[in-house]
């Protein structure tokens, strides 16, 4: 195993990899974010097929990772990750480039019975029946020289990633499932996913408002926030926690003093820049393109019995493929759909379509019935 860190050696590796097009490779990096609004990259790890594997270290003073670009977009070598959302978010970040065309062996596993969101150790020792040393999960990965177990930690998440996922993509393409499995994990490689904008940040933020007003100010604050974590490159709680972001909308301050009442603050006061700026956002008059979305109507009551029978098809449908409910469905897409069919839904498209979408239609349109079967529904045609 070697360890990378220089652009010449990386370029020299990624040119040797493009020449002999494997079929895929392992990828992982390790990052932390603890202290930063963007992830800060701290090793990426690239194994092929037959076992190798190399480290490649951005933190080295000579490390450019630009040479990693041809691999990464190389449209013949299929990039293989675990759970790879912020390792997507943390490659996109440094090199404005995105690992296409990427398979997640998460989404995978979850096509393949496995249930929702399966650890890296459990696949292993599941798939393989080895048992992975996570002694350095939480290592401090900015520190130099790497520790000997630094290495084999990092070098094992790959080294093992290629044959989980060999034996995945066999067990899939006998189940007719590997292109879902593709199509699914293409899905993380939409931008958007990683450059949140300001203006729908609010979206993201698990605080519930009680009227028009908290709605405005909670879109208000959640922007504000964004853009200065983006700015200051801070973790946006440490801008504003959303125990305090809560608290403010609940007690509407009308003068600085106000921010006082906030008990989050005084355990973690805000600078009185910040107050200020908070405070002259919160009292602004409402814009009109700031009106809250019109309220959903409550759904009709024929409307609320056919999520009921679809949710119930759907726990069918999943336990008789053996697929995570949550990956065909969800609640919300149901409720919708029942209430008001004409407006569609995702799982009447692609691979969800062929399993549920179709069950769904043909429910709705009395070509499949229901019983019940012991303690469980039993859909029938």
């Amino acid at each position: 195993m070697e360890i990378l860190t220089t652009p010449a050696a990386l370029e020299a590796y990624v040119q040797g990899l493009v020449d002999e097009a494997p079929a895929f490779v392992a990828v992982d990096t390790e990052f932390e974010r603890e202290s930063t609004y963007w992830p800060k990259l701290c090793l990426v790890q690239v194994a092929t097929p037959d076992g190798a594997c190399v480290l490649i270290d951005p933190l080295a003073a000579e490390m450019d990772l630009a040479p990693l670009v041809p691999l990464l977009a190389h449209p013949h070598i299929l990039k293989v990750f675990h759970a790879s959302r912020q390792d997507v978010e943390t490659l996109f970040h440094h090199l404005k480039c995105m690992p296409t065309p990427l398979f997640d062996t998460q989404i995978g596993a979850m096509l393949w019975g496995f249930g929702v969101n399966m650890g890296f150790e459990a696949l292993v020792k599941t798939t393989l029946e080895v048992s992975l040393d996570k002694a350095e999960r939480l290592s401090d990965w900015t520190k130099r020289p790497l520790t000997a177990s630094q290495i084999s930690y990092a070098a094992a998440d790959v080294i093992y990633l290629a044959p989980v996922f060999e034996k995945m993509r066999a067990g899939l393409e006998t189940m007719g499932r590997f292109t879902w499995a593709l199509e699914e994990s293409a899905k993380l490689l939409e931008p958007s996913l990683y450059d949140i904008d300001p203006k729908t940040a609010w979206e993201r933020v698990n605080v519930r408002t009680r009227n028009a007003l908290q709605e405005t100010q909670l879109r208000r604050l959640a922007a504000w926030r964004e853009a200065r974590a983006k700015e200051r490159n801070r973790p946006r709680t440490r801008i504003l926690s959303n125990e305090t972001l809560a608290e403010l909308l609940a007690i509407n301050p009308q003068t600085l003093e106000d921010f006082e009442r906030a008990k989050s603050l005084k355990k973690k006061p805000l600078p009185q820049e910040a107050r200020q700026e908070i405070f002259t956002l919160m009292q602004e008059e409402a814009s009109p393109e700031e009106a809250p979305a019109v309220p959903r109507p409550r759904p009709s009551d024929q409307g609320s019995l056919r999520a009921v029978l679809y949710k119930q098809l759907l726990a069918f449908v999943a336990a008789k493929h053996h697929i995570a409910p949550s990956l065909i469905a969800t609640s919300k897409d149901i409720e919708r759909y029942a209430d008001d069919p004409t407006q569609g839904a995702p799982f009447l498209i692609g691979w969800r379509g062929e399993i549920f979408g179709t069950q769904v239609e043909a429910l709705s349109q009395g070509h499949l019935t229901c019983r019940l079967h012991g303690a469980h529904l039993v859909f029938e045609p």
